[in-house]
């Protein structure tokens, strides 16, 4: 069975060129489902084994490869949970409803305009590390999907992909202690606040926490009554004024998902689906010459 063969002749975006993949080879490899990101590496690797030597890069393919590519990867986010569901989610046209079909049938406006402002907002243009490895891989002359397979694998570092299971588990362990002696006694244990970061760059701290705003004010619209929302701004509010510490996307996505009922995977996946755009165009950039 063929990725495209499930999908309707007159729907362009799932007619693809190379980007048929076996599912069976996905389904059938029992270490992809013990990381969200698995199936996402395995994936893009099988792609990049069908590359041919006579490839030509051109600008206008790449963007349509990688619109192609994110489609298929928020339809793959589903697979390694409900095995039925996903092939649902083959059936819509855009992303963040082809990525919450894959995961249940909850598919009201509200949720959909979260997921996609949440999208939006983790796609992120600087120089970070997970990018610098797609540029580096881009100018090896790699093809797209080993450079994009390369930005996840620096994303599978303990300080990024840990980090939203990292909030919970601080969250949970709040219990009914006082936030703030709780939080005092973390930093005095040397024990990181997950989901802050210190304020080193004023300019860019500023950028990151107006967005990490934004996901949280959009998870207030949701679920205001939501426990683990409450415990995320309390936290936001003592840090701020007692510290020099700022939250991060990590913790703004975090709290938008608890509001969605969504999984600490979910966090991640959608992270990386923001970022995969972002990458895709610094490849392009970098293997066409332009700045």
């Amino acid at each position: 069975m063929m990725w495209n063969s499930q999908f309707s002749e007159e729907n362009s975006l799932w007619k693809c060129d190379n980007l048929c993949v076996p599912i069976e080879k996905l389904q059938s490899v029992p270490f992809l489902y013990s990381h969200p990101l698995a199936f996402y590496q395995y994936y893009l690797i099988l792609l990049s084994l069908e590359e041919t030597c006579s490839f030509v890069f051109s600008e206008d393919n790449e963007i349509k490869r990688a619109r192609k590519l994110l489609i298929r990867l928020a339809a793959l986010s589903g697979i390694y949970k409900n095995k039925i569901q996903w092939q649902k989610s083959m059936q819509k046209t855009n992303l963040a409803e082809i990525y919450l079909s894959s995961l249940s049938n909850d598919l009201s406006k509200e949720k959909l305009r979260s997921i996609n402002m949440a999208f939006l907002l983790c796609t992120d243009l600087k120089l970070i590390p997970s990018t610098l490895v797609v540029k580096t891989l881009a100018s090896t002359d790699s093809d797209l999907y080993t450079s994009l397979c390369g930005g996840i694998c620096a994303l599978l570092g303990p300080n990024q992909c840990l980090q939203p299971k990292r909030i919970e588990v601080m969250l949970n362990s709040l219990g009914k202690q006082d936030p703030k002696i709780f939080l005092q006694e973390r930093l005095r244990a040397g024990q990181n606040i997950w989901g802050f970061v210190s304020k080193k760059d004023e300019a860019e701290s500023f950028n990151i926490r107006k967005r990490t705003m934004c996901l949280i004010d959009i998870a207030r619209q949701m679920n205001p009554k939501n426990e683990k929302l409450k415990q995320i701004l309390t936290f936001i509010k003592i840090l701020e004024e007692e510290t020099s510490m700022s939250p991060n996307l990590d913790l703004g996505l975090s709290a938008l998902c608890f509001c969605l009922n969504l999984t600490t995977n979910d966090v991640i996946q959608i992270f990386t689906i923001s970022r995969i755009a972002a990458w895709t165009a610094h490849y392009i950039e970098k293997k066409s010459g332009k700045n």
